[in-house]
């Protein structure tokens, strides 16, 4: 189970470097530009590329952030458990914000597969995916899931638009972003 988790691990931190690449290429005002998005469960008229891309962030480390609080034993980032996350989970669309969810993701990414990497298994219970009404009472396999799933659901979205505008390409091709050389 510990090589799928690091295997997962290491695929989205494949695809999120490919995706800040192609963001990168784009222009500010395509990355702010108004469009109907879907985050928080539903459709946002006044969200953008740059929107999305800080949500998949910030949630992503909310979610780090959780497992670690809930008890899962493993190795963490204290740069990335004490990281200040805004509520809401927003940042105002600045070039500055922008590059600084790009180097929060890449500290993420390396820190999930630090983290799987030496993931205590009999520290909580792997088979107990149940969700809660509560999102913070969600059990440790369930925040676990959601680092994966959370990040590709936006990558999607990300994928589409970039597509739209001419740039980039289909982030869920696993033979091209593949986790070993």
């Amino acid at each position: 189970m510990r090589q799928l988790f690091i295997q997962r691990a290491i695929f989205n931190k494949n695809t999120n470097d490919i995706m800040i690449d192609y963001l990168k290429t784009i222009s500010f005002e395509e990355l702010i530009k108004k469009r109907n998005i879907c985050t928080f469960g539903s459709i946002k008229e006044n969200s953008s590329l740059l929107d999305i891309f800080i949500h998949l962030v910030l949630c992503e480390c909310m979610l780090y952030q959780n497992i670690h609080k809930i008890g899962v034993i493993s190795l963490y980032g204290k740069e990335l458990l004490d990281y200040n996350l805004p509520t809401p989970l927003i940042m105002s669309k600045t070039k500055e914000n922008f590059n600084e969810a790009i180097g929060l993701l890449k500290k993420l990414d390396i820190a999930v597969i630090t983290f799987y990497e030496n993931l205590d298994f009999h520290s909580y219970n792997t088979e107990d995916f149940s969700r809660k009404d509560n999102f913070k009472d969600n059990t440790p396999a369930t925040f676990m899931e959601q680092l994966f799933v959370h990040a590709i659901h936006h990558r999607g979205q990300i994928s589409q638009i970039l597509s739209e505008l001419g740039v980039g390409e289909d982030f869920s091709r696993f033979q091209k972003f593949g986790v070993f050389d």
